[in-house]
């Protein structure tokens, strides 16, 4: 018997998101999309099976669908114009498609048209290198050519006149205004998909399934929750998109400072990088970095987890036995991402490194709140634990 097609539009240089197809590999034949060009690729790629494919080999979204003859379609990220003509063309032929939900996002950020410009400039700068002037005038042409044969081409054509005014980071909202957004999403908790549907514009209606974790069952064990003079903390990759005023240089003396006021009370910093950070911003703080497989293979250690604003960062507060440490201390003050945490005292709350220093120098009283979190959270993400 034939196995059944999956096509799925993920990044597949980050290990997390390969890691969620992990095991199911012998149940259908998986077709990975993301990078128009080869020449795009500035990482290692992590996927081990399955096939992947360009944009560049088709025409349109239609002639994708037509070879590979998807029985569902998974979206990581529907932002791009070849994203959204995808999807269109899913719908168009009825072909199931869902949105993966991986991690938690403000979609009203702040996003200054001068940072936006600023980094779109230097991404582009990159790219123009790298790609010939052809190619890239044949990338464009594969929007055009989907929307000239969709049904959906009034909306394909409203989704272009708003992305050429508005960044790639609010193009998620756009899309329930046009009605076009997947059948299905696949999300954490009840709660995380709340905010999302408020977000995107999402029907009541809006079909969710719940998995708990998809990407995290190595955090998934049992963990005696345990006192100890760890922390670690689980950074973004800001710096390097320059969100909220975030630099190389404020990466740098922001952990220098943390550093300082973890020996202070006699805690160990650790950091863990983002897997798209390919700086060295942090390593110039000269602090303690952890690799994902050392993190996992120790995680006991770790109960005390700080971030400020990331996917892993979210599911690591769902689990029990952590205690989180928000840090809402971002140059640019007009925008608070962890406004959901916040609100519901869901971790504890650093506004400014002041606060980390009076915090840590409560000692044991640092933990006296840890059970009415620990509650709060249970019924904040409705985790499903593997016992």
């Amino acid at each position: 018997m034939a196995r059944g097609k999956m096509l799925i539009v993920a990044d597949y240089c980050r290990a997390d998101f390969v890691n969620y197809f992990t095991g199911i590999e012998s149940e259908f034949d998986l077709y990975f999309f993301y990078y128009n060009y080869k020449e795009e690729i500035k990482k290692d790629i992590q996927l081990k099976f399955g096939h992947i494919e360009f944009y560049h080999s088709y025409t349109n979204a239609f002639e994708i669908l037509k070879k590979i003859n998807p029985i569902k379609v998974l979206f990581f990220d529907i932002e791009t114009y070849n994203q959204i003509a995808l999807l269109a063309a899913c719908k168009e032929k009825n072909i199931k498609t869902y949105h993966v939900e991986h991690g938690f996002r403000d979609y009203d950020i702040a996003f200054s048209t001068e940072q936006r410009n600023e980094y779109t400039r230097i991404d582009a700068g990159v790219k123009q290198k790298r790609i010939p002037f052809l190619k890239k005038i044949k990338n464009r042409l594969f929007y055009s050519s989907t929307q000239s044969r969709s049904k959906y081409k009034n909306e394909l054509l409203q989704f272009r006149k708003f992305r050429s005014v508005n960044s790639i980071f609010n193009s998620a909202t756009y899309l329930g205004k046009l009605d076009l957004y997947p059948d299905e999403f696949i999300s954490f908790s009840p709660q995380l998909f709340n905010y999302h549907k408020r977000a995107m514009g999402l029907t009541a209606r809006t079909k969710c399934h719940y998995t708990g974790f998809m990407s995290s069952d190595a955090y998934c064990k049992p963990i005696e929750f345990v006192k100890n003079k760890n922390i670690i903390f689980i950074d973004t990759f800001n710096h390097i998109t320059q969100l909220w005023g975030i630099t190389n240089e404020f990466v740098t003396s922001y952990y220098q400072q943390i550093d300082a006021i973890c020996k202070k009370y006699k805690y160990d910093l650790y950091v863990k990088k983002h897997p798209a950070d390919n700086t060295n911003a942090i390593e110039n703080s000269k602090v303690k970095i952890i690799s994902q497989a050392e993190f996992e293979k120790d995680q006991s250690k770790f109960c005390i987890i700080a971030g400020d604003y990331s996917t892993l960062y979210l599911e690591l507060l769902g689990l029990p036995y952590t205690l989180g440490i928000s840090f809402n201390t971002f140059p640019d003050k007009s925008s608070d991402p962890l406004k959901f945490l916040l609100k519901y005292n869901v971790t504890c709350r650093v506004d400014e490194l002041k606060d980390l220093d009076a915090l840590l120098a409560t000692g044991d009283k640092f933990y006296d709140n840890y059970e009415s979190l620990r509650k709060i959270k249970k019924i904040m993400f409705q985790i499903f634990f593997i016992n």
